[in-house]
């Protein structure tokens, strides 16, 4: 058999999406190609984090005639761009904000969606007085998979209309007046 050099070449891709491989022989005799080899090139699928993993794009190719040495790849994978967009809330004088966040092109490795915002949402509460407060909501989420963009939230405190029920009424006392003018 002759020696045949499969060379699996590096490949990057963004953080939840599928590298694109490739290889390339050598070493081909008469007018042997690439068309002669059966078999992929693949990865280890669960290295899905960024970072910078050697040698781990390899190639099951096969073929009778030659005896196939495997050059394997380096795989890069880079963060993905993410914003969170905090909403701008309106809530009444003594009631506490319901807060709220969303966030676009969340990758689909991990589960990652907006239910990941809920516990990392906050806001300064020392604004308690009516008002309106810019940029004061915010989210302390972080991951390393991702370059975070946060757009903050304004916050709206608005007075709060004193009805029947807010009020206690009591019964008013006559007053007698005993004395002179």
């Amino acid at each position: 058999k002759k020696a045949l050099t499969i060379t699996t070449n590096d490949a990057s891709c963004i953080y939840g999406e599928t590298p694109n491989l490739s290889a390339s022989a050598s070493g081909w005799e008469y007018t042997d190609t690439d068309t002669l080899l059966n078999g992929t090139v693949t990865y280890d699928q669960s290295l899905v984090d960024v970072n910078t993993y050697s040698e781990v794009i390899t190639s099951t190719y096969e073929n009778n005639n030659y005896t196939i040495e495997i050059v394997k790849g380096d795989l890069v994978i880079t963060k993905r761009d993410l914003t969170i967009t905090i909403n701008d809330l309106t809530t009444v004088y003594g009631v506490a904000p319901t807060l709220k966040a969303t966030a676009n092109n969340w990758a689909s490795v991990h589960g990652h969606n907006d239910t990941l915002l809920e516990t990392t949402l906050f806001y300064d509460t020392t604004k308690v007085d009516v008002g309106n407060y810019v940029d004061i909501i915010d989210t302390t989420y972080t991951n390393d998979n991702y370059n975070i963009t946060t757009i903050k939230g304004d916050l709206t405190i608005t007075r709060k209309n004193l009805g029947d029920t807010d009020v206690t009424y009591e019964a008013i006392t006559p007053l007698n007046y005993t004395g002179s003018p």
